[in-house]
């Protein structure tokens, strides 16, 4: 199933739940929204997949933009490898 909007998809398995309240899964996403968003060139999905590891809902969000520049994550991000 896809329900598109004009910058926004969302992917999921017919018959895939979410275990939590539409107020909990909106306060989730909503940020990872706000930000996606202003970076995406055209299309943010949001992709709802069964859980591999352990039983569960993954939802994975991608948008089409750019992304961050590999200097900038090496200089920004603590812990990553230099």
């Amino acid at each position: 199933m896809v329900v598109q909007t004009p910058d926004l998809a969302v992917e999921t398995l017919a018959g895939l739940t979410v275990g939590a309240s539409p107020e909990i899964v909106e306060r989730i996403l909503a940020p990872l929204l706000d930000n996606a968003r202003p970076h995406a060139a055209t299309t943010v999905v949001v992709r709802l997949e069964p859980g591999v590891v352990e039983p569960g809902v993954r939802i994975v969000i991608h948008d089409d933009g750019a992304g961050v520049p590999e200097s900038a994550l090496r200089a920004r991000v603590p812990g990553r490898a230099r």
